[in-house]
């Protein structure tokens, strides 16, 4: 059995060295004082077949993480809850609701969010269109609904959408230091 853990730790090793830079490791921490959970967010604006609200809310999960080291539920597991208990992807939940959901997954924090899109015509001579995207966040605490912190940026360009989103989904993850919340209960 150690020699299966020492070889899987090695080729593990070998692989994420030679993996170029699309392999990230971030290592947990020892003592964990709060568990976040990052529920889908809203989408308007957009195609009903595309899902940027799940898309963003998943990359700040992942972002959150990976730069903050903060514990995260698994976004599969809060959407399978939340399809369990039969509420959507929006950004305004009863009370109740949101105390039985962070119940469930054993969370102490819940973060909420709103993608929105927004085409303008530049250049009406040159056929040219510029995408403005703009993501709101709200940071709570589920035992009596207050927020504790918000969070807003938006960007303009010509690129795909989940570029933007991309964009948007770092600059939200650094803003979020800037939140300095009372007990140092929600400092991400």
């Amino acid at each position: 059995m150690q020699r299966l853990q020492a070889f899987f730790c090695f080729t593990m090793t070998i692989i994420l060295a030679c993996g170029g830079p699309k392999a990230t490791i971030a290592p947990m921490l020892k003592e964990v004082t709060y568990r976040v959970a990052v529920l889908p967010f809203n989408s308007s604006g957009f195609l009903s077949s595309q899902k940027p609200g799940t898309f963003a809310s998943g990359e700040l999960a992942k972002m959150l993480f990976i730069k903050k080291r903060a514990v995260i539920v698994d976004p599969a597991i809060v959407n399978a809850t939340m399809v369990k208990l039969g509420l959507t992807a929006t950004s305004v939940l009863p009370l109740k609701q949101l105390r039985n959901l962070a119940k469930i997954l054993g969370v102490q924090l819940v973060i909420v969010g709103e993608v929105r899109k927004i085409d303008a015509n530049l250049d009406a001579f040159f056929n040219q269109k510029e995408t403005r995207i703009m993501i709101t966040l709200r940071l709570l605490d589920p035992e009596n609904g207050t927020v504790l912190g918000i969070v807003s940026h938006e960007i303009r360009g010509k690129d795909e959408d989940e570029h933007l989103i991309m964009s948007l989904i770092e600059k939200l993850v650094d803003a979020l230091d800037g939140l300095k919340i009372r007990d140092g209960k929600a400092k991400i």
